[in-house]
């Protein structure tokens, strides 16, 4: 059984959790063993709580958290996916003032532009859907029940910020797109952007 789950991990790093699931043997040999696997393990794994309504899924990722070994360095778990990370936004965000103002500009410049400057409407609708999406994952009840390790990054505060969302969006090709995000309001900003970036300039070299 536990071989058959780590080669699901090794393979396609995403893990669904329920109350049945057990951290892979990796972690629990020796030192060395565990040192050389968990960086990529909780950095690439997606844990993935959405075969539980969210409600419940919060009840159990601070007693899952707390469940990780010691050695497992919590902080370096970027991707955590609720039921609600699955919402599907309506209508998808509207990025074609974006999408044109990455048409006149090279990928360096790309890198220092705002979406508030350039896309004022799509960032106004990304915050709303991030602040809805943070409201329904706030579970003050997890702050006192997580790891001390945890709780001195902020709690599950700090843990939800490794929440995901998925985000559709579409731009002058008029494809509907689909990205996943972090809740943080920089990383879910520069995510964006980069998205459309890749949209705009695959549209470009295939033209």
């Amino acid at each position: 059984m536990e071989s058959a789950l780590i080669t699901k991990f090794d393979t396609n790093q995403h893990s669904f959790i329920t109350a049945a699931w057990r951290p892979p043997y990796h972690l629990h040999l020796n030192q060395a063993t565990t040192s050389t696997f968990i960086t990529g393990y909780l950095l690439d794994t997606i844990f993935d709580f959405s075969s539980l309504d969210t409600s419940a899924a919060l009840a159990l990722c601070a007693p899952w958290l707390n469940s990780l070994p010691k050695s497992c360095p919590l902080k370096r778990i970027h991707h955590l996916r609720f039921a609600c990370s699955y919402t599907a936004w309506s209508p998808p965000l509207d990025c074609a003032a974006l999408w044109k103002a990455l048409q006149m500009i090279s990928d360096k410049e790309a890198d220092q532009i705002a979406l508030e400057d350039v896309d004022p409407s799509a960032y106004t609708r990304l915050l709303r859907i991030l602040n809805e999406e943070i409201e329904a994952l706030a579970d003050p009840r997890q702050e006192t029940r997580v790891r001390r390790d945890l709780r001195e990054e902020g709690g599950w505060s700090y843990a939800s910020t490794r929440a995901e969302m998925r985000v559709q969006w579409c731009g002058l090709d008029e494809v509907v797109h689909e990205v996943w995000m972090a809740l943080g309001y920089e990383s879910a900003e520069d995510t964006l952007i980069r998205d459309v970036q890749r949209g705009c300039r695959n549209k470009d070299d295939g033209q």
